[in-house]
């Protein structure tokens, strides 16, 4: 079961539109996942193109509300 690891490895595609911008809802709904079962010293690692801090703010603004209810 997923909730007893703590290491994740995030691996999504990041389609593109016509005009260049990328689709992250696949990424967004990865972390919300992973957000649900994450504990304190959990390992992520994304591996698709990004900014570092790009996923850890999305992480975050995910991670937090869910945290707070459970």
């Amino acid at each position: 079961d997923a909730k007893d690891y703590n290491v994740f490895i995030i691996t999504v595609p990041t389609p593109i539109d016509s005009q260049k911008n990328p689709d992250l809802n696949p990424l967004k709904s990865a972390s919300e996942s992973v957000a649900r079962i994450l504990k304190k010293d959990a390992i992520i690692s994304i591996a698709l193109p990004c900014d570092p801090g790009f996923f850890w703010s999305m992480l975050q603004m995910i991670a937090y509300p869910i945290q707070k209810i459970n």
